[in-house]
């Protein structure tokens, strides 16, 4: 209830920047300092909120994703795999297995 009550006096001085927190005039799109937009649609109800909250106002789902979200699905994005990529990567962990077994096999000097 405190947070609404902060957020509805911060809201009726500016809107505040995510990125440089500076407090900018009611009805800015982009922040008079760095540029940054102010404002973020929700994916689920394309609702316009602003950016500095975590939840939609209207449907109360998470408006940014977390870090191992975004650079998750970059990797899967980039993960198109040939089949000679695949058939190197085997013969690579054939020749590192095979050095492995050739070095434990060889006797260890003693030292006493």
């Amino acid at each position: 209830m405190l947070e609404k009550a902060e957020s509805q006096e911060r809201s009726d001085r500016g809107i505040l920047c995510a990125k440089c927190e500076h407090l900018n005039v009611r009805g800015a799109n982009q922040c008079s300092r760095c540029g940054s937009h102010l404002y973020i649609s929700c994916v689920n109800c394309g609702h316009r909120t602003e950016r500095v909250r975590t939840r939609c106002d209207h449907c109360g789902r998470k408006l940014h994703r977390g870090l191992f979200q975004r650079y998750g699905r970059r990797i899967k994005a980039n993960l198109s795999l040939t089949p000679l990529q695949v058939i190197l990567f085997v013969i690579g962990i054939a020749i590192v297995f095979g050095f492995i077994v050739l070095v434990a096999s060889v006797p260890m000097p003693s030292l006493f």
